[in-house]
């Protein structure tokens, strides 16, 4: 069951963290693998599903599935798909603690069911962080629920996720994820918050306003129709059919990939160069994160971390978001999700933290604000994949 090594993987986590009411997660990175473009567009598909777009997404009327994935759905079932696949069990309640936090009544799901390859040996549950207007279960979730009993210093979460490096193995530092405010270590300046559109948040959502590439704007759609999920739980960044070539249009050599729709290839020695600005600043993204690797064995072909996201189908404004920017896009900011107001901040990386900017002095909400991903720690925080917009 599903339920027990949750449970414990959680209590191992109290006896590392301290007593402060702003609490730092050492992430952990996944021993590094080569993805081919296969890999890549099943995520692709799979996200696409997540968000009910296009031809892999169930009824428009919202109504569950009859199946996900060879899951079937059975009476008193639910069945939940993410990013990367798809589960079923029971919903449950019961005190779930996290460091000096608890919540004694928290409504979860117990899987029994899920789809081969979901979780590995270093994971047992997925945390997560988006509200409970779009929470499967209909529960509140953990960290709204810790706002709401007055258990955090201050109504933020936000992340540093680390750019990988050469290392092979299991220990590579992944970044560090703050619930209850920021890490001042880990960037510079101002962290720049933008409200978030509506008046009944339910993903992390901001519309795009522009995108340059190879340093010339690029013409994309606006307004409903730009609304961006900003998904911690994503790789890449997809978006609509229009935009997304326009994008590849500045890029000289760039064309649509021949055996994997949606995907765009470019020169290998073709530096990527791409912005994205969602009402205030632009932010630059490093070639390094728009560069996927080769997809021929000549190892002059690469792939592209932006893909075509609806696959040209006809989706509603404010049918939901039209982008999902993931890691490709966070890499390069330090991200802040405010719950109250609801709102979005980014900040420039700090030199610590892989940027080129220098931290500011300590921060009350930062708590230790110096704290770094040390492997030891890492491995022990392993067992639980946090997903911002579950």
């Amino acid at each position: 069951m599903f339920s027990l090594p949750f449970t414990l993987s959680i209590l191992f986590l109290s006896e590392l963290a301290s007593a402060a009411e702003t609490f730092h997660i050492p992430l952990q990175r996944r021993a590094q693998q080569t993805h081919d473009l296969d890999y890549y567009s099943a995520a692709a598909d799979n996200l696409r599903a997540k968000y009910n777009i296009g031809s892999a997404a169930g009824a428009s009327t919202g109504r569950r599935r009859a199946a996900v994935e060879n899951i079937p759905v059975i009476n008193q079932g639910t069945t939940i798909q993410y990013g990367s696949g798809a589960v079923a069990g029971s919903i449950n309640r019961d005190v779930v603690t996290m460091s000096n936090f608890t919540i004694q009544n928290q409504v979860f799901l117990g899987v029994d069911r899920l789809q081969s390859g979901l979780l590995d040996g270093q994971t047992s549950g997925i945390l997560g962080l988006a509200f409970q207007t779009i929470a499967s279960t209909g529960g509140v979730p953990f960290w709204q629920n810790l706002l709401n009993d007055d258990q955090l210093e201050s109504p933020e979460f936000s992340f540093w996720l680390a750019r990988s490096d050469s290392r092979g193995d299991d220990s590579a530092p992944g970044g560090v994820f703050t619930l209850g405010g920021t890490n001042s270590s880990l960037y510079s300046g101002e962290i720049e918050f933008l409200d978030m559109p509506g008046s009944r948040p339910s993903y992390w959502l901001l519309p795009l306003q522009s995108v340059t590439v190879q340093g010339e704007r690029v013409s994309i759609a606006t307004g409903n129709s730009a609304l961006s999920a900003i998904d911690t739980g994503t790789t890449l960044i997809g978006g609509p059919s229009d935009d997304v070539a326009s994008i590849w249009a500045q890029v000289p050599g760039a064309t649509q990939a021949a055996n994997q729709q949606g995907f765009w290839t470019f020169p290998c020695s073709t530096e990527v160069n791409v912005t994205m600005s969602f009402g205030g600043r632009s932010w630059a993204i490093s070639s390094e994160d728009m560069n996927l690797g080769p997809v021929t064995t000549s190892g002059r072909t690469c792939a592209g971390a932006i893909f075509d996201l609806n696959m040209g189908s006809n989706i509603p404004a404010g049918s939901g978001p039209s982008w999902v920017v993931g890691a490709t896009f966070l890499k390069n900011v330090y991200s802040v999700y405010r719950a109250n107001p609801p709102s979005i901040g980014f900040a420039e990386l700090s030199t610590a933290a892989g940027g080129t900017g220098t931290a500011p002095g300590s921060r009350s909400t930062a708590g230790a604000g110096s704290i770094l991903p040390k492997a030891g720690l890492a491995s022990a925080l392993s067992f639980i994949s946090i997903w911002t917009l579950l």
